[in-house]
Parts: C-alpha cells; sequence; structure tokens
C-alpha cells in the first residue's frame, strides 16, 4: 500500500469518511485527546511518525542526556528530536511501507505507548538515571565490542 491508501485504510478504520493532508503532504491525527500524531510521507515510502512530547526549555543537561540514552535501546526503535522552531521535544519514527492496515494500526499502538510514556516522565520531569541504569545493556544480536560499544549499520 502507497501512503495514501495507507492513510485512507487507517482513516476508514477510525471512522472518519474522508482524509485530508495538508500543504505539505502531511496528515495530523488526535488520539484519546490528548496525542497529535502527524504521519508525512519521506523518501523511500517509509511513513515519518511524530508527535510532541514535551518542552525543550525544561530538559536541562540531565533531561537532554536521559533522552539520548533512552534513544538507543528504552523507545521501540523510536527517537527524539527538539523542534528549535516551536521548543518541543518530538517523539519520532520511521515506519517502513505498510503491508496491511493490521501492521500500520499495530505500529501506531506501539508509537502512542512511548508517547505517552514519555509525556509523563518529562512532565514529571523525570531525569534522573541510577548507576545501575547506566550499564551498557547491549540489545540481542548487537556485539559490545565495537569500539564504543555501538555499531553503525
Amino acid at each position: 500500500m502507497d501512503f495514501r491508501e495507507t492513510i485512507d485504510a487507517f482513516a476508514s478504520e477510525m471512522g472518519l469518511a474522508a482524509a485530508s493532508t495538508d500543504e505539505d503532504g502531511s496528515i495530523t491525527f488526535l488520539f484519546d485527546k490528548a496525542h497529535e500524531v502527524t504521519f508525512s510521507l519521506v523518501d523511500g515510502g517509509d511513513i515519518l511518525f511524530q508527535c510532541e512530547i514535551g518542552e525543550a526549555d525544561l530538559l536541562g543537561a540531565d533531561g537532554c542526556r536521559v533522552l539520548l540514552e533512552a534513544s538507543f535501546a528504552e523507545t521501540g526503535g523510536a527517537a527524539f528530536a527538539i523542534h528549535r522552531a516551536l521548543g518541543k521535544v518530538v517523539l519520532w519514527i520511521r515506519h517502513g511501507e505498510s503491508a496491511s492496515p493490521a501492521s500500520f494500526r499495530k505500529s501506531i499502538d506501539d508509537f502512542l505507548a512511548q508517547v505517552v510514556a514519555w509525556k509523563k516522565r518529562l512532565a514529571a520531569g523525570d531525569f534522573s538515571v541510577a548507576p545501575d541504569e547506566r550499564a551498557a545493556e547491549v540489545p540481542e544480536g548487537l556485539s559490545a565490542d565495537f569500539p564504543g560499544g555501538f555499531m553503525q549499520v
């Protein structure tokens, strides 16, 4: 399915008669009356999911460190960014071309779980990381023997 078909199928599943994109080809849906997720087509046919999750100016050095550390293994493949013009922390993820509406829906559900968790954490100002949590946990299939414990693929 292409982007338009995927979005139309999802909108239909949600009970919307039609879904229209904005001038740059993106579309935003509001979930649970609290989470605006924007979907955009990006190079290669992938769909970018993005959602504002907090205020960037409240992060400080500890908050930035926590987000960078979490981006490696705690976000289900999502990553954080700072939207400079809006002053917001954004959680985003790329979704490969959807083979079915069910796989797209699962990706959205997984992403929303991360959005909810990180919004709560940022709103609470929870930027603490205990020393034992800083130990490098290597996801299954990766080798920590690579210099610095990271691998570029």
